[in-house]
């Protein structure tokens, strides 16, 4: 017995050690962010405060702003890719129980991000916790996801902290073992930490006399999803802001091309978003469209220095409109339009099923232009499903042995294999109103899709545009507004689009596309209407962008440099013959320092480029490599960087062609247009080559002039793509070093 009792021992006062410690009281008020917020705002005393992402921070200019609105000073509670449950818990802990009575709180953020429910992560729970020590019923019930005792939440916490406690160590060693100078786990650690937090850096420097408080600056990007609705804590982030007596504004963010997609919502999300943020007093404004240039970013999510300005004095002169700051209630905003959509007329009849054995047979297309759009693989879905006695067949692959069941979409038909060999199956129309809301609205023809709206369009300009693909031949598909103004669907092959522009209709008013008895089927991709920020998508899949990854690019053909001649002195400089450039060029191009297309080495060993010569460095000063004395002997060679990846982009070389493969990601996301963001690094009155082939051959060839570039540059394939296809980009022997910062493909048709 005595045995026993000792060897229960041991691990029973291990295990009870481990809860006694899992479960004490942490310091909750002493870490570093939070010791950093609450000193900031003991220096700022804000009496208005900006609260969300990293965005929060880094796009308004906080001294213009306060001038514009009469204040004295704003400051930024901001982390990295947060949702409200941290805005909440900074607002309550930090700001409104520390004593701060601000005038007004801005909630700036794309509204998806602002509709998030609960946490992402881990490391979430361990940055929201950090502060408040008692439980909060709120963050409680619909953050942590608990009924909220203090011991689960030491829990929480305490788990959160060991889980970084045991895989910084291992995350820091893999890092430092590559990156880091001397190759420790500290090292790696101290890139990770420069990584993570070097864009936060360098935006609240820009900010001059503002505060922006130093929040935890987390590896989740702004872009993180999960629009919870109004179910999650927008609603108790606008009671606590009104019940600390602040007004409270919520502010949609612009954001570049290459993400724009990220903050789509469908009409009744937003409305509804709109309705509870109106019912709680506070003002919203759309200032999405304050910024629509990728020249005004600095990445795709943070506006520069120019966009900066242009968003701060939008919302400036927006926050004075609603009257933010005045005694009178803020002025509610306008609700979105939401559409009834309905279905009129009879389609034609569909043929019918035709057995080629005892369970296996096929159904003709009912016309002969699905063919074309099957081997475009654009059938997902098809207009036509099929039953067996009244049941639904499933789609799949129809087996070339057996009775399964399934039917498939081929060129010349549907093919099916049934259950039963006696079995009756008949095809039947799919024009309900899809299951999936990705997938396209088919009419047939003599039947029309009909979108109702209730109330007068309030959205400035009134155009209406419409796309899809037509299948066979016959009358074009007609798009109309109140059955009044009425265009013809045009374009080249399948792809068809129509766009009407008409005075705005008063009242109740509807948008009608039709196909004429006797015209082809039409699959139609996207109804929307208004410009801009008022644009509404009426039927049709959000906008699918997706950048490419660009170190899959196949590269060959540069000329190569001819050799460096050393010229020596108290100031050593390396010249290579036809090699014109400047450091800030480079950077310029690059949109950051550092990253060049070459490589200086010395007896084999590369050099690393500074901002001025040094033992083991270069510098590129006035257009000349310079170089320290102490690597001016040995052999010096300039050569071209086998890896010209940097962090932003990559480098492409004169003379050089790079060839991109491009696979659509599924048949519902076919590609419309490639879109290209570049910069070269000198004076050139040329451009880019850029083309567009497959293996039946080329589909676009041009040569786009740098002026293309300042914004997005869409190159527009001939209509949409489901097969693979190339994007070849290349430069002429003269041309400068160009920076490739992205490229991305969309099924978006805008130019």
């Amino acid at each position: 017995m005595r045995r026993i009792f000792l060897a229960l021992l041991g691990p029973s006062l291990t295990i009870g050690v481990f809860v006694a410690w899992i479960t004490q009281p942490a310091d909750t008020t002493t870490t570093p962010a939070v010791s950093a917020m609450d000193a900031a705002l003991a220096e700022a005393q804000p009496d208005f405060v900006s609260v969300g992402p990293s965005v929060a921070g880094r796009d308004i200019d906080f001294k213009a702003l306060a001038r514009r609105l009469g204040l004295e000073q704003g400051a930024a509670l901001t982390m990295d890719g947060s949702g409200p449950a941290h805005w909440y818990a900074m607002l309550k802990y930090r700001l409104f129980d520390a004593g701060y009575r601000p005038k007004l709180v801005l909630i700036v953020a794309p509204l998806k991000t602002t509709l998030r429910a609960g946490l992402l992560n881990t490391k979430e729970v361990a940055t929201l916790v950090q502060h408040f020590e008692a439980p909060d019923a709120v963050l409680g019930a619909k953050a942590l996801g608990y009924a909220h005792s203090p011991v689960v939440e030491r829990v929480m916490q305490r788990r959160a902290g060991l889980s970084r406690s045991v895989l910084d160590p291992v995350r820091g060693a893999i890092v430092g073992l590559i990156f880091a100078p001397n190759h420790s786990p500290d090292g790696g650690l101290a890139v990770q930490t420069e990584a993570a937090t070097s864009v936060f850096r360098e935006g609240s420097g820009q900010l001059g006399a503002a505060r922006v408080l130093p929040g935890v600056e987390e590896e989740q990007p702004d872009g993180a999803t999960d629009a919870g609705g109004l179910a999650g804590i927008l609603p108790d982030l606008l009671d606590l802001i009104r019940a600390s007596g602040a007004r409270a504004v919520v502010v949609r963010v612009p954001l570049s091309e290459h993400v724009r997609s990220y903050d789509q919502l469908t009409a009744a999300e937003e409305r509804a978003a709109i309705v509870t943020i109106n019912a709680h007093g506070a003002g919203y404004l759309d200032l999405r469209e304050s910024s629509t240039s990728n020249s005004d970013f600095g990445d795709p999510f943070h506006l520069n220095r120019v966009g900066r300005a242009r968003f701060t004095e939008a919302l400036g002169g927006e926050l004075e409109r609603i009257g933010a700051l005045g005694d009178l209630p803020i002025a509610a905003a306008k609700l979105p339009l939401v559409a009834s959509l309905t279905r009129e007329g009879a389609p034609p009849p569909l043929p019918s099923a035709e057995l080629e054995d005892a369970c296996h047979g096929r159904v003709p297309w009912p016309d002969p232009g699905f063919a074309a759009l099957a081997a475009l693989g654009l059938l997902d879905p098809a207009p036509l499903d099929l039953s067996e006695d009244g049941a639904l067949l499933s789609r799949g692959r129809a087996a070339d042995a057996g009775c399964n069941g399934v039917w498939t979409a081929r060129p010349d038909a549907l093919a099916f294999s049934a259950f039963n060999q006696a079995a009756e199956v008949q095809p039947g129309l799919t024009l309900a109103p899809p299951d999936d809301p990705e997938d396209a609205w088919w009419i047939a023809p003599g039947t029309s899709l009909k979108a109702s709206f209730s109330s007068d369009w309030a959205g400035g300009a009134f155009v209406a545009t419409a796309a899809g693909v037509a299948v066979g031949v016959g009358a074009a598909p007609r798009l109309s507004v109140n059955g009044a103004a009425s265009v013809a669907f045009g374009g080249v092959g399948e792809a068809l689009t129509a766009q009407v522009t008409t005075a705005p209709p008063p009242g109740a008013w509807a948008l009608r596309v039709e196909v004429p008895a006797g015209g082809a089927w039409f699959a139609l991709r996207s109804l929307e209407v208004g410009e801009g920020a008022s644009r509404l998508r009426v039927a049709g899949p959000p906008v699918h962008d997706r950048t490419l990854t660009r170190a899959e690019f196949q590269c060959s053909g540069a000329v190569p440099l001819p050799a460096a001649t050393l010229h020596p002195g108290a100031q050593p400089w390396l010249d290579v013959p036809g090699l014109v450039v400047t450091g800030e060029a480079l950077d310029l191009a690059a949109n950051q320092p550092g990253p060049a297309p070459f490589e200086v080495t010395q007896d084999g060993v590369a050099l690393t480029r500074g901002r001025a010569p040094a033992p083991g460095t270069y510098a590129i000063l006035d257009g000349q490599i310079r170089l320290d004395p102490t690597n001016a002997s040995g052999t010096l060679r300039v050569l071209h960087s086998a890896e010209r990846l940097a962090r932003f982009g990559r480098w492409l070389l004169p003379g050089e062609t790079c060839v991109l493969d491009v696979e659509p990601r599924h048949s519902r996301f076919p590609v419309r247009s490639v879109m290209v963001s570049a910069m070269p690094a000198g004076a050139d009155t040329g451009g880019l080559h850029v083309r567009l082939e497959d293996d039946a051959g080329v589909l676009l060839d041009e040569t786009a002039p740098w002026a293309t570039f300042r914004a997005l540059a869409r190159f527009k394939l001939p209509g949409w793509r489901a097969k693979p296809f190339r994007l070849v980009l290349s430069l002429d022997a003269s041309a400068p070093y160009v920076f490739v910062r992205s490229v991305a493909v969309t099924d978006s048709s805008d130019d």
